[in-house]
């Protein structure tokens, strides 16, 4: 299971938004007392565009200029 400060990492983004992604609803998410956190082969999925869902498809050009930036 990763959580904020690991997604803050993977994409070079702040806190909102890792927090803003987490909770947008394109993957399954658990809440652990204060943390959000999702499986990592899910997120890792998502991140290289392996998983579809519908939210996806309209931030991909966003996605796609995070992705740049590393």
């Amino acid at each position: 299971m990763i959580g904020v400060p690991d997604i803050m990492k993977k994409m070079g983004i702040g806190r909102d938004r890792a927090l803003e992604i987490l909770k947008s609803g394109e993957f399954p998410i658990k809440k652990l007392g204060r943390r959000y956190v999702v499986h990592e082969d899910v997120f890792d999925k998502w991140l290289r565009g392996e998983m579809a869902p519908t939210k996806v498809q309209k931030r991909e050009s966003e996605l796609q200029l995070l992705r740049t930036r590393k």
